[in-house]
């Protein structure tokens, strides 16, 4: 509508005089040696038959088929996006503390032996006899309660100090003696707390026999320097050849040791091999299946308190490239220094990367996969390591801004209490509008693949040049305003309608308002029977759920004193020297208009400042509207001359504007027989722009 009366204020005023200027002070000859002259002109300037189609956008019209014209526009109330409200994912940050899995010491073989000649010190005199027939026959009598003196076991190559979790030591005694044991005692303990690793009997081994015993070594403290003797041995005795250097031969095998503490030198193994699923709380209790990654990123932090350099491998296996490439790092880390930690930093920039969030198992929700392995290389040298030491996994996810979720978007409940502009009346300034009927279409699109819902408690239309305001009453005020999700593939949003009328509402008072606003609040739901779809719930970054009025204006009205404007770039160039020129003159437009409007229009001149220059008539005329009969239809056209007297010093102060500033004030026609006037699509309008004025050719 806005378009139309500024249509006709053009027609009305800046052709008959702006249009007629421009066309004679815009041709410039230029500084040039002639002389100059000065004429009087009186001619046609301009014919010209305007319709409907010239004042009017097609775009804002519809032609009804009884040939009256109806105006339609649309106006947006609300929208929500994947990106505003609908779904957003915070920032996340998580710290997963991985202590070690498993430590482990290699599998390692000590031999000692106690000889015939230790025992013997332990005999006293008969002891000393057969030391001294060493490499002779001897008779060595039946004897009970030996032991022999402590023998030092080095394990130090091997490991210092071990607490043991698990893991078994193989005790083998072999008889090397030229006669049989009845019984012997051995045992093994640590050197400098004393502690005993194990003591076992064995009886009953002839010479050149062996026996073995398996010892559990869980929860024991061992040291790397230990202590073996005989406690006790029995033996029958016998006539033999001495050969003192014959011995008791005991050898220790250890078989998975595992520690909770060790200082030693340890083998190449895993110490961390973990799989585990990282899971997120997401608001609206949504239980998302897939995330596709417009732009974010993922800091990844790894902090470790082993005091050997390590080698770790981190992956989210379930977070892939556009290639299906997943999240991975392969790096060494340095050893942590005492009461120290070592790190590794790495950011990732997640753009395009899609976040499958089922899990290991693959039926789960807003679950990442991840793996952690941690492993050690053999070094040889002898460091502490503990259980107690740890991976930190720091996880940030920052800045996700997602283009794709699926799953279920949870239940959301978004109340609006907002104002949005109304532009289509904008250029009313004042007077009043009457319409007969007005029919608005509450027209809410879902774009988002889950099922919505609007309840609108309030729409009141805003002048705020008059500071009037007037709410809506409608039968559905308040009551769930339901759509259903749009379909992915192929994607088609839904959309539902809602009609306002003369009949179940006073929108035709809401538009009569002329507003420049809207107030309106309402409620939106998302999801509001839950998980109706079964994790079938979508929504794409250009999905967005929005509410908004389609408006059909039959233009069948009454305007009185309805005063529209428009402001327009205005320039009439800066004439040089030489250049022609209109000096004065007069100017007429005569119009026959067949519109059953009046038009009193005025054209105001402002400079760059908006100062006021002067205006276009000094008496306001009337361009008369269209002779209508009984049946309200025009049946004639008025014949108006519309005159502008444009002297020298008026003509010298236009050349200073650069704005115009069109008022016209409109008034449909008074009939006794006709309340609302309609407008058809075959009135028109004849105008003829004439003129008489002063022309300089040059100076």
């Amino acid at each position: 509508m806005m378009r139309a009366w500024r249509s006709s204020i053009s027609c009305f005023v800046l052709i008959a005089s702006v249009a007629a200027l421009l066309s004679f002070s815009s041709c410039k000859k230029g500084v040039e040696s002639h002389p100059s002259w000065e004429a009087t002109i009186l001619a046609p300037l301009l014919q010209s038959t305007l319709t409907l189609d010239d004042l009017l956008a097609d775009s804002l019209m519809q032609t009804n088929p009884d040939h009256s014209v109806s105006l339609i526009f649309s106006s947006s109330l609300y929208q929500t996006s994947l990106q505003d409200s609908v779904f957003q994912i915070p920032d996340t940050s998580l710290t997963t503390a991985i202590s070690l899995q498993n430590l482990n010491l290699a599998n390692n073989t000590i031999t000692t032996h106690v000889s015939l000649g230790q025992m013997c010190q332990q005999l006293g005199g008969i002891g000393l006899l057969i030391i001294a027939a060493n490499g002779l026959p001897f008779t060595i009598p039946p004897f009970v309660d030996i032991t022999s003196p402590d023998n030092d076991l080095d394990a130090t190559g091997f490991f210092e100090t071990a607490d043991v979790e698990s893991g078994t030591i193989d005790l083998t005694l072999e008889n090397g003696l030229p006669i049989s044991m009845t019984n012997l005692v051995f045992q093994v303990k640590n050197k400098y707390d004393q502690q005993v690793i194990a003591q076992e009997t064995f009886t009953n081994m002839l010479p050149g026999q062996s026996q073995t015993k398996t010892i559990d070594l869980a929860g024991k403290h061992v040291e790397g320097t230990l202590v073996a003797s005989v406690i006790d041995f029995d033996s029958p005795g016998g006539t033999v050849v001495i050969d003192t250097s014959d011995a008791i031969i005991l050898t220790m095998k250890t078989n998975d040791i595992k520690v909770s503490s060790a200082t030693a030198i340890f083998p190449s193994q895993n110490l961390i091999d973990q799989h585990e699923d990282i899971s997120y709380n997401l608001s609206g209790g949504a239980q998302l299946k897939t995330i596709h990654v417009k732009s974010g990123k993922l800091e990844l932090e790894v902090v470790s308190t082993i005091h050997q350099q390590s080698h770790f491998e981190y992956s989210l296996p379930t977070v892939t490239d556009a290639y299906g490439n997943p999240i991975f790092v392969s790096s060494d880390l340095p050893p942590a220094p005492q009461n120290g930690s070592s790190s590794y930093q790495k950011t990732f920039d997640l753009t395009g990367y899609t976040f499958d969030l089922t899990g290991l198992t693959g039926t789960s929700y807003n679950t990442v996969s991840s793996s952690v392995i941690a492993s050690i290389d053999s070094t040889g040298e002898v460091v502490t390591i503990s259980k107690n030491d740890s991976i930190h996994i720091n996880y940030k996810l920052q800045d996700i801004v997602p283009d794709y979720v699926s799953g279920y978007l949870g239940q959301q409940i978004v109340n609006v209490n907002e104002e949005t502009n109304f532009d289509v009346l904008k250029n009313i300034k004042g007077g009043s509008l009457q319409l007969e009927d007005a029919d608005v279409t509450l027209t809410i699109q879902n774009g988002l693949g889950l099922q919505g819902r609007i309840n609108l408690y309030d729409l009141t239309s805003v002048n705020s040049k008059t500071g009037n305001q007037k709410s809506l009453t409608w039968d559905q005020l308040a009551k769930p305003l339901s759509i259903g999700a749009a379909n992915e593939n192929p994607f088609v949003a839904a959309t539902a309608t809602f009609n306002l009328n003369n009949t179940n509402s006073n929108i035709q008072q809401l538009i009569s308002n002329l507003p420049d606003q809207w107030k309106f609040s309402l409620d939106v739901f998302l999801n509001p029977e839950g998980n109706s779809s079964s994790y079938h719930d979508f929504a794409y970054d250009s999905s967005s759920l929005s509410a908004g009025l389609d408006v059909t204006l039959p233009l069948s009205l009454i305007a009185d004193d309805l005063i529209l404007v428009d402001t327009l770039d205005f320039s009439l160039g800066n004439p040089e020297p030489g250049d022609p020129q209109i000096k004065d003159g007069t100017f007429t437009l005569i119009v026959y208009n067949g519109f059953p409007i009046s038009a009193t229009p005025q054209l105001y001149f402002y400079d760059e400042d908006f100062t006021l220059l002067d205006s276009l008539f000094t008496s306001v005329p009337t361009a008369a509207a269209g002779l209508l009969n009984d049946q309200c239809i025009v049946s004639g056209q008025s014949k108006s001359e519309l005159t502008a007297s444009i002297d020298e010093s008026t003509m010298n102060r236009l050349q200073m504007a650069s704005r115009a500033v069109l008022v016209g004030k409109f008034n449909t026609t008074e009939h006794p027989s006709c309340g609302f006037i309609k407008i058809f699509d075959e009135y028109t309008m004849d105008v003829k722009l004439t003129g008489k004025f002063t022309y300089y050719t040059g100076y």
